[in-house]
């Protein structure tokens, strides 16, 4: 029966319908208290409290998310620890607590470098580069985004390459580049599952319509369609090699690798 909601709480996660899949996930969490299976248990609770997320029940994801991390930090799971760090910084990002948004991806990311969870490190890059656009810190967001995206590209994500053009319209808009950001966004919405950024996921898709509405503000109507038409006809490789060659006016990051923001020296 487990097993049978799961598939239920993920088709129902990948139509976008949300409510169910929390309402799902609540089953499925009642019933690995009762089988006392505290692994699938602690996942269980995670994974609710990023629905939470989703559907703006912010004072439940925090419950759900503490819980999640008392049990894996009892069970010693690193791998979990820093899931679970992830979606708090989610959590803490949608409610743009900025400070506290930066320190916990820092710290998901940490641990993910150090068990070389090469999956799961570009979406935290990903998430951590809006923070450092929040703080107005370009370059660095930059070089986060850039770092994401190869690394999804390496990984043949077609999912992630595609939040990563998101990223990069976001990076333009900030830059002042607006008809290139309507461009990049209009190309990775048009390549992405479903053709429109209905299908994004929420707190992705709060920052797609921040950040085009920055974008959309400074052209006109005819403008902005324009960009948006142009977009369209861009493939996924032809998109990427847009998003890459941008005039941010920002130097190159380094394939190999950023260093964290306050970082120590070597001595």
């Amino acid at each position: 029966l487990a097993v049978a909601l799961i598939g239920v709480a993920s088709g129902a996660s990948a139509a976008g319908d949300y409510q169910t899949t929390f309402t799902v996930g609540g089953r499925l969490i009642d019933m690995y208290r009762k089988l006392g299976d505290l692994h699938s248990l602690g996942t269980a609770i995670m994974i609710e409290g990023g629905i939470a997320i989703a559907l703006g029940k912010y004072t439940i994801a925090q419950e759900l998310l503490e819980e999640s991390m008392a049990l894996a930090r009892a069970a010693g799971d690193k791998y979990r620890i820093a899931l679970t760090l992830n979606y708090m910084g989610d959590l803490a990002r949608i409610e743009r607590q900025i400070v506290q948004a930066y320190s916990t991806y820092e710290e998901s990311l940490s641990i993910m470098r150090e068990l070389g969870a090469a999956h799961e490190i570009p979406a935290t890059l990903h998430n951590l580069a809006y923070v450092c656009l929040y703080q107005g810190d370009l370059e660095q967001a930059h070089a986060l985004f850039y770092e994401s995206l190869e690394a999804q590209r390496a990984m043949g994500n077609q999912a992630g390459v595609l939040e990563g053009l998101l990223g990069f319209a976001a990076l333009a808009s900030t830059n002042g580049l607006a008809a290139e950001s309507a461009r990049l966004y209009a190309a990775a919405v048009a390549n992405g599952r479903g053709g429109d950024s209905a299908s994004l996921w929420a707190l992705e898709k709060l920052e797609y319509e921040h950040y085009i509405g920055l974008a959309r503000a400074k052209l006109s109507d005819t403008e902005f369609e324009a960009e948006q038409a142009k977009g369209r006809t861009l493939s996924m490789e032809q998109a990427i090699a847009y998003a890459l060659n941008l005039p941010l006016g920002l130097p190159k990051p380094s394939q190999k690798g950023i260093k964290a923001p306050q970082e120590l020296t070597e001595r």
